[in-house]
């Protein structure tokens, strides 16, 4: 995962990349690729603040066209993103040089959906080009959850936004500390002694 200094500098790199909105979207709702590509506006209201994932877009091994399945563990989830996030999205509705199209993030050159390729492509050249070469898109997953750890989101909640089947798998993944979260514990135990 990226580290908050890392992240900083990575939201800075994206401004006004063509693919900004779905790299923040991803690193700030842990959403996976295949949900990102696959998001339509059906499943975004702005009224509630909510993005609904039910569904993902995979690219069949055998006929190679693009086609919604459900998702990896079969669960349907309701994400409340922040509402600066929600508001990007809005603005980004409001802009949308595709106005038919029912997936939120299209390619310009074909105006249709992303591929996963494109958008893993488009972000190793940029983590490439600032610095962080092994980085990968799934990462960004990762960093949501240390995010989201970090600033004291429980994990069942955590577990829930991450689409998991489980707290303990939850746990075993994301359940290790970073240096930050090491040292606000020793100023706790500090503080408390």
């Amino acid at each position: 995962a990226f580290t908050n200094n890392e992240l900083l500098f990575f939201l800075k790199s994206i401004k006004g990349h063509s693919k900004e909105l779905p790299f923040i979207v991803a690193v700030f709702t842990g959403m996976r690729q295949g949900e990102i590509v696959g998001l339509t506006w059906d499943c975004i209201n702005f009224e509630d603040g909510s993005i609904y994932i039910y569904r993902q877009l995979t690219k069949d091994k055998y006929t190679k066209k693009y086609q919604f399945t459900s998702l990896k563990n079969g669960k349907s989830r309701t994400l409340y993103p922040a509402s600066i996030i929600m508001n990007k999205l809005f603005e980004y509705k409001n802009n949308n040089p595709f106005p038919n199209s029912i997936f939120v993030f299209n390619s310009p050159a074909t105006g249709t959906h992303y591929t996963h390729t494109a958008l893993y492509n488009s972000f190793k050249k940029l983590v490439r080009k600032i610095g962080y070469p092994n980085m990968r898109f799934h990462d960004l997953r990762h960093t949501y959850a240390l995010l989201s750890i970090q600033a004291g989101e429980d994990i069942k909640t955590l577990q829930i936004n991450m689409g998991h089947h489980s707290a303990a798998f939850t746990l075993d993944v994301y359940g290790h500390c970073n240096d930050d979260m090491k040292r606000k514990s020793a100023t706790k135990m500090s503080d408390f002694i």
